[in-house]
């Protein structure tokens, strides 16, 4: 028992050490003019408009194998994982359920959907959504360089979230920071990479930081 809690302490001991270490504030950046030419540039160098025009997308996120057909054109969704689809109207928060093959009333697989659309189709378009409705845009100085730091408001699972864009000379997105509720350790670092042409639109597969995240079957 004595050896299991020294154990447990030590594990503990290294936890708070790595968040005292790692774990950053937000930083201070500055709204105006400057900030909204930043996220321009970066929504002209990914093609927004391409973006916009495209009416359907396909794409698997790896984390919990979940297989993703949106329909942007009608706000449909069809997700599916093991032997489960869930088709939802993210907009209105409303969907159908089917588990091999058969429909089921079950709120709790179409909120569970609508919750793994928000998050894994944040990970793959992003940077589009740098001026939706609900953000704040300011420029910050990150190691000599501008980086735009977003922070959401409102929409998606956990609004209040912010993020802080690295670009490259191109003001091609390279990398992010961000400071998420459901994460405890403020700052996280993941690049922006593995970048794929669809149709004009310019989407990043590829995520590397504290795991690898690798978007695959985008089409």
């Amino acid at each position: 028992m004595k050896k299991f809690l020294i154990i447990v302490l030590s594990v503990a001991a290294i936890l708070a050490l790595i968040f005292v270490i790692v774990d950053e504030p937000i930083p201070e950046g500055k709204e105006g003019p400057e900030a909204e030419q930043l996220a321009d540039n970066i929504l002209k160098s990914i093609n927004k408009q391409a973006w916009d025009s495209l009416e359907v997308i396909e794409w698997t996120y790896p984390i919990g194998d979940h297989h993703y057909t949106w329909n942007k054109k009608e706000g449909v969704v069809e997700v599916s994982w093991d032997n489960i689809k869930v088709v939802i109207q993210p907009d209105d928060g409303t969907g159908e359920a089917f588990v091999g093959g058969e429909l089921i009333d079950d709120d709790d697989l179409i909120n569970n959907a609508i919750n793994y659309f928000n998050n894994d189709s944040f990970w793959l378009i992003a940077p589009y959504k740098i001026k939706d409705p609900g953000t704040i845009r300011k420029v910050v100085d990150y190691e000599g360089s501008e980086a735009l730091l977003v922070q959401f408001t409102s929409g998606g699972s956990t609004p209040g979230d912010s993020y802080l864009w690295i670009v490259d000379d191109n003001y091609r997105p390279v990398a992010w920071k961000f400071w998420a509720s459901i994460i405890p350790i403020g700052g996280m670092y993941f690049t922006w990479e593995g970048w794929k042409d669809i149709n004009g639109a310019q989407i990043s597969t590829v995520h590397e930081g504290l795991m690898t995240i690798e978007i695959s079957g985008l089409k």
